[in-house]
């Protein structure tokens, strides 16, 4: 049903707007139904349904036994265990590092000397290039391991 904004500018949201409306109009002053069409019709059978209140009330504790499903679920998940897929992934990620390891130490003779023709071997012994690299490395590191801490 409507919450009694208008649909965006679209034919078929404009008639079922109008539907819905002329349903709820209807159905609020008590009108014969046998002059509505199917869409009308359905719209009224939603409008009556909304109109009546619940046939059953929730019970007074309602909240309370919702709120205790909700922290055992939760706390269902948090005891459960999740050391068993931490390893897992420690484990995948190195085997995939064993495995590129593996092909680039293979397939180092066919692409090296392209590598070497394209970056200079002084670029790569320069001791500043290594410490910043080492700096990197470090500060990434003493981050991982403070994300780990806290």
């Amino acid at each position: 049903m409507t919450t009694h904004t208008r649909p965006p500018d679209n034919d078929a949201a404009e008639r079922e707007w109008q539907a819905q409306e002329q349903a709820i109009e209807r159905e609020r002053h008590g009108l014969d139904p046998a002059t509505d069409d199917a869409r009308v019709l359905r719209y009224r059978v939603l409008a009556r349904a909304l109109r009546q209140p619940p046939e059953q009330a929730l019970p007074a504790d309602f909240a309370q036994r919702v709120a205790r499903q909700v922290e055992l679920s939760a706390a269902s998940r948090a005891s459960a265990d999740p050391g068993f897929e931490r390893y897992l992934q420690r484990f995948l990620v190195a085997v995939l590092m064993v495995g590129a390891i593996v092909v680039v130490a293979g397939h180092a003779s066919e692409w090296l000397p392209s590598f070497s023709a394209a970056v200079p071997m002084t670029v790569l012994t320069n001791p500043w290039l290594l410490a910043f690299a080492c700096c990197i490395g470090l500060s990434q590191g003493i981050a991982q391991w403070q994300r780990r801490v806290h």
